[in-house]
């Protein structure tokens, strides 16, 4: 169900989803490449499904993270991280779906793929406003609790409760793994209780959470939908989990209810 391209030569976990255009939640799509110096992203246009080799092709005006237009607080935090400059190829993706467009891309492994995800994560919550809510989706329980730990410190000063007390005011980021009570995006934004933007969650509680929001007539609130390790979905077991959950993203977006709806 899913549409996949791989240039000759690039291993099978260059798996690639489809565009829905600048009106539909991202869905950001990360894996590993083990090629030295591989940084590839994928984009789909009208034609179908293009690959093109960013760190030769794209040369942007700039490759600081200031000029990304994000929220000061969240280049303060990256500043607090180090990060105050990009890669060419890091630059180039980024700049491949800054217009809401799906992108699945690959590094190497510490390759800088999380810098990639995380703006265009923000870039997406910025476009809906406070209505846009997003998951993040990893393959382990390890990873969950540390992402969520990360994300909260860029995420949280966008955030900040409008009246103290307000107990309708969205948390930033929530880590949902193993035991965790509740579930992801539990409730609609403006209900009473710990309301998250961004949910942080294993595969099987992401998937769980795409057909609850569908039965519900929710898909409308995701503004993104960030899937780590992409090349998982040729994994047994698990692989079929993620698969499904991406196929079911796909038809909802062909029937409309990715639109964004808000903000």
């Amino acid at each position: 169900p899913m549409e996949t391209s791989r240039p000759a030569g690039r291993t099978s976990e260059e798996s690639a989803a489809a565009s829905t255009g600048p009106l539909r939640p991202i869905n950001l799509l990360t894996s590993r490449c083990d090629h030295p110096g591989a940084s590839t992203s994928f984009k789909r246009d009208d034609t179908g499904l293009v690959s093109s080799a960013l760190a030769m092709r794209h040369r942007p005006a700039s490759l600081r993270v200031e000029d990304l237009g994000l929220p000061p607080s969240v280049v303060e935090r990256f500043g607090e991280r180090g990060v105050k400059t990009t890669y060419a190829w890091q630059r180039g993706a980024i700049d491949s779906a800054s217009d809401g467009s799906n992108l699945v891309f690959c590094a190497p492994t510490s390759g800088g793929k999380s810098l990639v995800a995380e703006v265009l994560l923000v870039k997406a919550l910025m476009r809906r406003g406070r209505q846009g809510r997003a998951l993040f989706v990893l393959p382990f329980h390890s990873l969950v609790n540390e992402k969520a730990k990360d994300l909260e410190k860029i995420l949280a000063p966008m955030y900040r409760k409008r009246t103290p007390g307000d107990g309708r005011s969205p948390v930033a980021v929530r880590a949902f793994a193993g035991e965790t009570e509740g579930a992801p995006l539990a409730r609609p934004l403006g209900c009473p209780g710990q309301n998250e933007i961004v949910a942080v969650t294993t595969i099987e509680k992401a998937s769980v959470t795409i057909s609850r929001l569908a039965e519900e007539g929710r898909l409308g609130e995701l503004c993104a939908v960030v899937v780590d390790e992409l090349h998982l979905v040729g994994e047994q077991g698990r692989g079929g989990i993620l698969e499904s959950m991406l196929a079911k993203l796909r038809f909802a977006d062909r029937r409309g209810a990715l639109r964004e709806t808000g903000g």
